[in-house]
């Protein structure tokens, strides 16, 4: 999920670089801005819904009610989100300015990061419920 976000994230940010549609950092802060934000509530409400999915299936095969399976879910998306969004930006920013191409770099990038961080943060999260 958050290779997904993030990936889409760092093409946007760099087709608009490579086709040098940001041309001052007054453009380019607006544009991060509103991209961060649409990243933000993207991800929390799809792992809102992949915590409540999961609530539900363990409530309906193991019949175990506990809701903490959402607050998990949603905590440690944030918690990587928080970790994962200054890289990519930051990163595709990096490239682009050292006349790379972004577009080649960010998407394997994102996706490792974001499965790495994934599992990190669900670990952290869980132990502070468990």
């Amino acid at each position: 999920m958050h290779g997904n976000i993030y990936g889409s994230l760092s093409a946007r940010l760099s087709n608009l670089l490579l086709l040098n549609k940001l041309k001052n950092k007054k453009e380019l802060m607006y544009f991060v801005g509103q991209n961060i934000l649409a990243s933000f509530l993207l991800l929390f409400f799809v792992s809102l819904v992949l915590g409540i999915t999961s609530y539900l299936f363990i409530y309906f095969v193991f019949e175990i009610n506990n809701y903490y399976i959402i607050l998990i879910s949603v905590l440690s998306s944030l918690l990587c989100a928080i970790i994962e969004m200054p890289f990519t930006i930051y990163t595709t920013l990096w490239l682009f300015k050292h006349n790379f191409d972004p577009e080649d770099i960010m998407g394997p990038y994102v996706t490792t990061l974001g499965d790495i961080l994934s599992i990190v943060s669900l670990i952290v999260v869980m132990g502070l419920f468990l």
